[in-house]
């Protein structure tokens, strides 16, 4: 959340207490079981990006970000309350927050959205068409992506993630966002808002260190994730090594 200014933090901490989380769209138990097929995928993504991108995990630089990504985005976890919280709370503050923001977390959730679908479709032509009953291989993996015949859909999200992790990038270097995080802390967890608010701060908390040199981040990404889509449709049986 980025404050436009002084009276931003006590602002979004009255409304935090006065937006409430219904107990009904509480998920039973805390975190639902992820469909075993999309386990199995995810599982399979964060293996290889941990592969793609060894030297980024490396780098005091980047480290924090990429296991950000590692545990809060591509984890082989069920983060469906967290999104709907997440999506809920947008739609509540929007009015009041400043408008990067609102831009930068409507991209966020539209990215998110369509990371689902397409994951979805995946999973379906892994299993259901492809008839993959192990562990997922790469040739499997890519052969699944050439069955979904999405180039175009892929080829936007790598785009779309470029954008909200520059966007986000930004937001990070803003001298108010922190102290926004921590003055609403309390109040959201006091409304039922904790696990958004923890994953916001641990998204923040992440970027920071990468200062100045977010571009090499974002770029990296987005160049090695387009080559990879490029050989993937160009028939490469095993286009997640070095080329």
């Amino acid at each position: 959340m980025e404050p436009s200014g002084e009276s931003k933090p006590p602002k979004l901490t009255r409304l935090l207490a006065d937006i409430k989380r219904d107990p009904a769209e509480v998920q039973p138990g805390g975190l639902r079981q992820l469909d075993p097929r999309l386990e199995a995928l995810r599982v399979w993504q964060s293996q290889r990006l941990v592969r793609t991108y060894t030297d980024l995990l490396a780098d005091k630089r980047f480290a924090a970000a990429c296991e950000f990504f590692l545990s809060d985005i591509y984890s082989a976890k069920d983060f469906s309350q967290r999104d709907h919280d997440f999506e809920h709370l947008y739609e509540r503050l929007k009015p009041v927050l400043p408008a990067s923001s609102v831009q930068l977390l409507a991209e966020s959730i539209s990215l998110n959205r369509l990371t689902h679908d397409l994951d979805a479709r995946l999973a379906q032509a892994l299993f259901d068409e492809m008839g993959v009953e192990a562990e997922i291989t790469a040739e499997q993996f890519a052969a699944g992506y050439r069955l979904c015949d999405n180039y175009q859909d892929r080829f936007d999200q790598i785009s779309r993630l470029g954008q909200v992790l520059r966007e986000a990038c930004d937001v990070a270097r803003h001298p108010l966002v922190a102290p926004s995080l921590k003055v609403t802390k309390l109040p959201a967890r006091k409304a039922g808002w904790e696990q958004v608010h923890n994953f916001l701060s641990r998204g923040y908390q992440s970027f920071r260190p990468m200062h100045k040199h977010a571009h090499i981040f974002v770029d990296t990404i987005v160049l090695r994730e387009t080559r990879i889509l490029e050989r993937i449709f160009a028939g490469d049986p095993d286009p997640f090594t070095s080329p």
